[in-house]
């Protein structure tokens, strides 16, 4: 929908951690300016674990996921020195903007007047914060959620049905989606599994902060000491 904005942009987690997508989006935009928002990788790396958990995607436990190494999801999707690296072997640095999103919850004003001046556009103007979205939740039926995310996604009745009528059942079934779920609250976190996590990601944190020119003391991950 451009339409003649100074800078558009769109975001998607899967660029980051998809090798293929950076010689892709050099390919088509060689000039574009990226930004990674990054958080605390342990904390991270149990969000996603929970998030994968309630929407029934998988059944093992944290601590067997984890065993897999560096190829389970929730640990690599937290490399985040090892693929902004592979981002510089294409992109010059000052077009890679690191956002910290615990120093942003700190400091939102600011955050985004930085972010702002990156990208090239008027960094006096104010974002609202608005109401949390991603809240932890569960659904309360699989199937039931399987049922509408097939109605909703199927391609004949879109053909077939008038626009208004689509997008009636657009919102209901969003509606209905919203409906099936009930809120979550993430279980504490085995202290022996977040010091296994951490030694993973230590030196992760470590490249990270070279990049930056500064430590990571936003994240607790950074206090955790390797042992022998």
């Amino acid at each position: 929908d451009y339409s003649g904005e100074k800078a558009i942009g769109e975001a998607s987690v899967n660029y980051m951690v998809k090798p293929e997508s950076v010689g892709a989006i050099y390919e088509h935009i060689p000039d574009v300016k990226l930004i990674f928002s990054l958080r605390d990788p342990v904390k991270r790396a149990v969000s996603h674990y929970w998030h994968r958990i309630n929407a029934g995607m998988i059944s093992e436990s944290l601590e067997e996921v984890i065993s897999k190494g560096r190829e389970a999801f929730p640990i690599y999707y937290g490399l985040y020195s090892t693929h902004i690296r592979r981002f510089l072997q294409f992109f010059p640095r000052e077009n890679i903007f690191i956002n910290i999103l615990e120093e942003m919850n700190r400091n939102w004003d600011e955050s985004f007047m930085r972010i702002f001046r990156f990208i090239g556009v008027d960094d006096s103007f104010k974002v609202v914060r608005g109401e949390k979205r991603n809240s932890a939740s569960r659904r309360r039926s699989l199937a039931f959620h399987r049922s509408v995310e097939i109605m909703r996604r199927g391609h004949g009745y879109k053909r077939y049905i008038f626009r208004p009528i689509r997008e009636t059942g657009k919102k209901l079934s969003e509606k209905m989606l919203e409906w099936n779920l009930k809120p979550f609250q993430t279980p504490p976190t085995d202290p022996d599994i977040e010091r296994r996590l951490a030694e993973f990601f230590i030196p992760e944190i470590e490249g990270l902060e070279e990049l930056m020119g500064r430590q990571m003391t936003a994240w607790t991950t950074r206090q955790v000491r390797r042992t022998s």
